[in-house]
């Protein structure tokens, strides 16, 4: 698994308690958006907890090996109760016995040094943040690898702020990129395609999906006993119990369309057409249902 270099940077940092706040939020963006980046940072932080934990462990017993290996200090010659030695009693000591003070243990791990408190604990404010990633982060990779229960993208390019995503995080704003539309499947096998340049969030209340859409527009089809959803446009709500129909929020002409067409033409304006069972457009108070082969335009 390969992630962009950048995520690379923000997760060796937050790991090496380096990240600043703006790196800080900038990783959560990312944690949210990006599926692959949450995975990488899962595994890299119970990597990094599970080497910090084992060398800790080691640091303790090395320590305990240098006493035990540290050599027992000379008795002073006989008649010099004070315990100082002259010349001669140094020169009949070995070079490495004359500072039994001095520990003869060498670190095995010369790369490795105990963490310093101030670079654990900086503030209290950064702390909480990074444990606030970590906890994201982690929560989003068990998502992902747990199925998720999520909107996921089955075909095309979808980006949130800019950035691609397989998965679409609750309430956040889409759009689908490039010339091709894009398949988006709910949890209970409902599947939307969103055409080219469609910008929409998708949410929840409770059991039913809701799907804000700004503009462009779709297929969308449900089966009968999956979880319906609720299509919410500035100019009214789309609902269905089970069926295919579609919908075109048209905010604005197409280049093509000349001036003096769009004079009469007014915007916006819904188009919704039923291929198959039924859908329900609630207008100003107002619900009109729609049967198959029907079409209507609502301003």
């Amino acid at each position: 698994m390969s992630i962009p270099e950048r995520s690379q940077e923000l997760i060796q940092k937050y790991l090496d308690l380096a990240a600043s706040e703006t790196e800080l939020a900038e990783l959560e963006q990312l944690l949210i958006a990006d599926a692959e980046v949450a995975q990488a940072f899962a595994e890299a932080a119970r990597l990094h907890a599970s080497l910090d934990g084992y060398f800790r462990k080691q640091y303790k017993i090395d320590q305990v090996a240098s006493l035990l290996d540290a050599p027992d200090a000379p008795a002073p010659p006989a008649g010099q109760a004070n315990g100082t030695a002259g010349p001669q009693a140094h020169a009949d000591v070995p070079a490495e016995q004359q500072s039994p003070r001095r520990s003869t243990f060498t670190p095995r791990y010369k790369g490795l040094t105990r963490p310093r408190p101030g670079a654990i604990v900086r503030n209290w404010k950064s702390v909480a943040a990074a444990a606030l990633v970590l906890v994201m982060g982690i929560s989003v990779w068990v998502a992902k690898n747990a199925g998720g229960n999520g909107p996921r993208l089955v075909a095309g390019r979808v980006t949130v702020a800019g950035r691609d995503v397989n998965r679409i995080p609750d309430n956040a704003s889409f759009e689908v990129v490039g010339r091709e539309p894009a398949v988006i499947e709910l949890p209970g096998g409902a599947r939307i395609e969103f055409a080219a340049a469609t910008r929409c969030a998708i949410g929840r209340d409770k059991d039913l999906f809701v799907l804000k859409l700004e503009s462009g527009g779709g297929d969308f089809h449900v089966e009968p006993g999956q979880p319906s959803f609720r299509v919410e446009t500035r100019l009214g709500e789309v609902t269905t119990s089970g069926g295919r129909f579609s919908l075109d929020l048209i905010t604005k002409l197409p280049d093509q369309v000349s001036p003096t067409a769009t004079e009469s033409i007014q915007l916006p304006r819904l188009v919704v057409i039923v291929a198959l069972g039924s859908a329900t457009v609630r207008q100003a108070g107002i619900s009109t249902t729609l049967s198959a082969g029907e079409e209507r335009v609502f301003l």
